[in-house]
């Protein structure tokens, strides 16, 4: 890949050295792409689990300059994520993802790029637990069970974020 992703980049096949028109695979210009609005929900109105809910004490400590808050908070969500997985692991279960399935057939858009960047059909997925792909029937079952009550968003806190 050559270029800025906040710019314009391209990605060729092969080495760096050999780019050239022959070998280019696809190019994308970002900054003649139109920008679209980003809309997210307050934080109040998000799943505990929902990125910008479960990491706003780390961000509001960043944003504060504090170094040392930034860790601690960071640390908790860590910690508990790390004895979760260990929990999965000593009773051989997985976590369940709300949005997304793990696919084990082979993803034919993956396959049509992988060998232009070095990887295996199946992408990093020995490192990843698999190939992940947003599930649209996940999506609607979770907007449709909406926000977990006052109490159960108290537990998954404190149990998977490390927070009170």
């Amino acid at each position: 890949m050559t270029g800025q992703w906040t710019k314009a980049f391209e990605i060729h096949s092969g080495s760096a050295k050999g780019n050239k028109s022959s070998t280019l695979v696809e190019s994308y210009d970002a900054a003649a792409t139109p920008v679209t609005q980003l809309t997210v929900a307050p934080i109040e109105a998000q799943h505990p689990l929902e990125s910008r809910r479960a990491w706003a004490r780390v961000a509001a400590a960043i944003a504060k300059g504090d170094l040392d808050a930034v860790g601690a908070e960071k640390g908790k969500i860590e910690n508990a994520q790390r004895e979760m997985r260990a929990a999965e692991k000593t009773e051989g279960r997985m976590w369940q993802r709300r949005y997304f399935t793990v696919r084990s057939d082979p993803d034919p858009v993956l396959g049509s790029l992988a060998h232009h960047v070095g990887l295996s059909d199946h992408g990093d997925s020995d490192k990843t637990g698999g190939l992940w792909r947003f599930d649209a029937a996940k999506a609607d079952k979770a907007r449709a069970q909406g926000l977990p009550s006052d109490e159960e968003a108290g537990k998954i806190t404190k149990q998977l974020l490390g927070q009170q």
